[in-house]
């Protein structure tokens, strides 16, 4: 992408937080609390125009190349967890496809050329040819390589878009979960008793989670190194 649309692109989403501010008024924002009453007169009032919102906040991120964490987060903090999670997952793709549309046949000799002159993306195109679809899947799931560095690889190498798309989306789930429970807990910091006991919860169901997360990819790996062995 032009550095001169992308710079347009980042000045429109930084204009929309600004009007966000002078709107809702920036000191009254200052308090989380008064954050949430805002999720309650605007949200609640106008919630097919806040899904739409979001999800057009995911593909501007997908222009920019930006991480969309934070998007999953707020996801869960404006819609719950179980709509939070869905929206994320939807906005999620949204990413992942477009990222890898533009990449693949509007930057793609962009992107050819530099690969060779960025590590990472040599790396990444490397287990990508050796291990195509199982590679994407296994980087979605275990945040293996940077999110928006995947996409791009992907679109320079060989993979289809179908089998890309497939297994990129099912690897994304488990963080869309993820997200979408941290924001939907921050709702409940309400107050400093609230905000000790779900902290907690919080702080152990995270840690749980990225405990899981590094087993099952240690397991896997080891797994892949032990059939390698036998086929020697």
């Amino acid at each position: 992408m032009k550095k001169s649309i992308k710079t347009l692109l980042f000045i429109i989403f930084i204009a929309a937080i600004i009007i966000i501010l002078v709107i809702f008024d920036f000191e009254s924002l200052t308090e989380w609390n008064n954050i949430l009453s805002l999720k309650e007169r605007f949200v609640e009032k106008n919630y097919f125009l806040s899904i739409l919102s979001l999800l057009g906040l995911y593909t501007l991120f997908s222009f920019l190349y930006l991480p969309i964490a934070p998007l999953s987060i707020i996801s869960g903090v404006l819609f719950g967890f179980f709509f939070g999670s869905l929206f994320s997952f939807i906005g999620s793709a949204i990413t992942m496809i477009l990222s890898f549309v533009i990449a693949r046949f509007f930057l793609h000799n962009f992107f050819d050329k530099v690969k060779s002159k960025i590590k990472l993306f040599d790396r990444i195109l490397l287990k990508i040819t050796e291990g195509g679809k199982n590679f994407i899947l296994f980087a979605r799931l275990f945040f293996v390589t940077p999110y928006n560095s995947l996409n791009v690889v992907s679109a320079i190498s060989n993979i289809p878009f179908g089998i890309y798309s497939i297994y990129s989306v099912i690897g994304a789930l488990p963080s869309c979960l993820f997200y979408a429970y941290c924001g939907s807990t921050l709702t409940k910091f309400t107050s400093m008793a609230e905000i000790k006991k779900n902290g907690l919860i919080l702080a152990f169901v995270s840690i749980v989670f990225f405990l899981v997360i590094n087993l099952f990819k240690k397991v896997i790996l080891k797994k892949k190194i032990d059939t390698d062995d036998i086929k020697d």
